[in-house]
């Protein structure tokens, strides 16, 4: 019985392993990214998923390459791994372009706040919210005021997190439309995301000095 949680977490791992697949290709001074599914688990029908530690460990292997050009198609997950990959694409010292595809939902919007240069198409689906968890049905038999009051203000703290992300991408004058789309489950017209910043322009239309613009900060 003792060794029943290796065995399991064995065969987890090693079906993650075979559903992943690489993410990366490298093609002289630049790196393709393919994100595809939701971030921290494994979609069953597409046998994808997004993982922060994968996308660190490219990025790692990877630190020469000038250009990172990243493509995510995900309805969102786990928002502290989409979190981490947001933080290693801005430390890396490449240009970075992020596209979202199909859909671009909740933490993967965080990931696409992480390009230099940001795009989607006209039928892209894209979604803020603010974080949520489902702790208090899990955690344990009983769920007192206190542990309320401090996953409310751990999950305050997450949002103002991710909209500081979405205005640092955006700009700080778009603060304010962030802070309230965050209450929304609606999604985010195109020509509003592009209006506000968070979308620099739409796939094909990139000027032609994208990448002599300096980095962001």
């Amino acid at each position: 019985m003792g060794h029943r949680p290796k065995v399991e977490a064995a065969k987890r791992m090693m079906a993650r392993m075979k559903a992943s697949g690489p993410i990366a290709v490298k093609r002289g001074d630049t790196l393709w990214m393919d994100l595809e599914g939701p971030i921290g688990e494994i979609d069953r029908r597409i046998g994808r998923g997004i993982f922060a530690a994968d996308v660190e460990a490219v990025l790692a292997g990877n630190a020469a390459v000038k250009f990172i050009q990243v493509q995510i198609d995900s309805p969102g997950g786990h928002a502290g791994q989409a979190v981490r990959i947001h933080q290693a694409l801005r430390k890396h010292r490449a240009h970075v372009t992020v596209t979202a595809g199909e859909t671009c939902a909740s933490g993967a919007s965080v990931v696409l706040a992480a390009g230099d240069l940001r795009m989607c198409y006209r039928h892209t689906k894209l979604l803020l919210h603010a974080v949520s968890n489902d702790a208090p049905a899990n955690a344990k038999r009983r769920w007192t005021a206190a542990e309320h009051v401090a996953l409310a203000e751990h999950l305050r703290a997450f949002d103002k997190q991710m909209v500081d992300i979405y205005a640092s991408a955006a700009g700080e004058g778009s603060r304010a439309h962030f802070e309230r789309e965050i209450k929304n489950e609606a999604p985010l017209p195109v020509g509003v995301a592009i209006a506000w910043g968070l979308i620099d322009c739409l796939a094909g239309e990139e000027p032609r000095h994208a990448y002599s613009v300096q980095r962001r900060a």
